[in-house]
């Protein structure tokens, strides 16, 4: 549970700092790039002084696979927040938790308790209601939403799939080195597309970036980590499902404490539901509490 708990944390500031960022003014594209600096190199760092120097084929292909797909998704995201407008992004990230969750119980054929199930369906209710799904000029619901989100929730849901992916099928041995890889690949992909398509880059939007990779860094490695704990080897949906709906109640609660967002009655509704979700007793009764010995 530790381990989830520090990658919940790295999540969090994530969103904080792009919020930020974001505020200030600087170009994500290339705070994104930057960022994969610091994140790679803290993975070549750990992978220096790890165990196993070996990589595998599938090593390298996940790790490849991981670095067009991740940079490439924040791009198609930017595409859509720039001709579909922020709320049908924040709403499709936020409904990307049903991608890990389905491939876990159809392909790696973990077994919900009914309980269980209840507690996912109030996050997943939860996330709903926090979404934003009208237009804000007419209250309308926006058409284009049809297409968008199932376009984002894939893209976006594939991404943190694929931290289990490697987890179920790659060496377990080799953690460094895949997620070096992705960060590393992800670096390579993102420049070539700065420098391909001319996008000025600035010196405080670099330093920025690089202090972003540093908890986007422990908010994957640590993930992995969480999925491969006894916790939740056979239980990654559960994974999923409070990771991101302890993330979303931090991010909406920052939201309105530090930057005074408003937030319609559906939204505190879905709070409170995200909450239940996560405090329903019996539905994570196979959950230790944390020790020292799992840091």
């Amino acid at each position: 549970m530790t381990f989830l708990l520090i990658s919940i944390v790295g999540a969090f500031l994530n969103a904080a700092q792009i919020k930020h960022y974001e505020i200030q003014g600087w170009d994500a594209r290339v705070v994104i790039t930057a960022n994969y600096i610091s994140a790679s190199l803290l993975g070549w760092i750990f992978y220096a002084y790890g165990e196993d120097h070996q990589i595998d084929a599938t090593t390298i292909w996940l790790g490849v696979g991981g670095g067009i797909l991740w940079p490439s998704t924040f791009l198609v995201l930017m595409q859509g927040i720039r001709d579909y407008g922020l709320s049908l992004a924040g709403s499709s990230s936020r409904l990307s938790l049903l991608v890990p969750v389905l491939f876990a119980v159809v392909f790696l054929d973990e077994i919900l308790t009914f309980n269980t199930l209840i507690g996912i369906l109030l996050a997943l209710a939860a996330l709903i209601l926090m979404s934003k799904l009208k237009k804000a000029d007419s209250g309308k619901l926006d058409l284009r939403a049809l297409w968008f989100i199932p376009l984002m929730v894939f893209s976006l849901g594939c991404v943190n799939l694929w931290l289990n992916i490697f987890n179920h099928y790659g060496t377990p041995s080799q953690h460094h080195a895949f997620i070096t890889l992705v960060f590393s690949f992800s670096l390579l992909f993102s420049i070539a597309y700065l420098y391909g398509y001319r996008i000025p880059v600035s010196k405080g939007a670099i330093t920025r970036g690089i202090l972003l990779g540093f908890s986007n860094y422990c908010m994957f490695f640590f993930l992995l980590q969480a999925l491969r704990h006894e916790d939740f080897i056979d239980a990654s949906a559960i994974a999923y499902t409070l990771h991101a709906v302890i993330n979303i109640i931090l991010v909406s609660s920052a939201g309105i404490l530090i930057w005074k967002e408003r937030l319609e009655r559906s939204g505190y509704l879905g709070i409170l539901l995200a909450i239940s979700a996560v405090i329903l007793p019996v539905s994570y009764t196979h959950l230790t509490l944390p020790t020292n010995r799992e840091v």
